[in-house]
């Protein structure tokens, strides 16, 4: 599940709009993250943990959503261009990219 916390801090690290909560809120809130995730052993715990880290972003469209959602999703967007829309798999972890609104959300199966 590291891996996975390490790509979502990456996306956030270079999309997140917020500059100023980067850099100054950011960081302590990276890295407490990092460590409740290292002593979470269940994958619910670990999910708990991502979904915190995405909450602390304060703002609607960071989540997670689990696979079933993520299917309805992609069958509402069957008319979204190859540009708008994409949905690609990390490991056991789908990710549904909406290029258009520059948003993206994780999904754990």
């Amino acid at each position: 599940m590291n891996d996975v916390f390490e790509k979502i801090v990456a996306l956030i690290e270079q999309d997140f709009y917020d500059e100023l909560f980067l850099s100054e809120h950011w960081p302590a809130i990276r890295q407490s993250h990092r460590a409740r995730l290292a002593e979470a052993n269940a994958v619910a715990e670990q999910e708990l943990v991502l979904k915190s880290l995405l909450e602390s972003l304060g703002v609607s469209h960071s989540l997670l959503i689990d696979p079933e959602l993520a299917r309805y999703i992609a069958t509402q967007y069957k008319t979204a261009t190859p540009s708008s829309f994409h949905i690609n798999t990390y490991g056991h972890v789908l990710f549904c990219i909406y290029s258009f609104f520059r948003r993206t959300s994780f999904t754990f199966g």
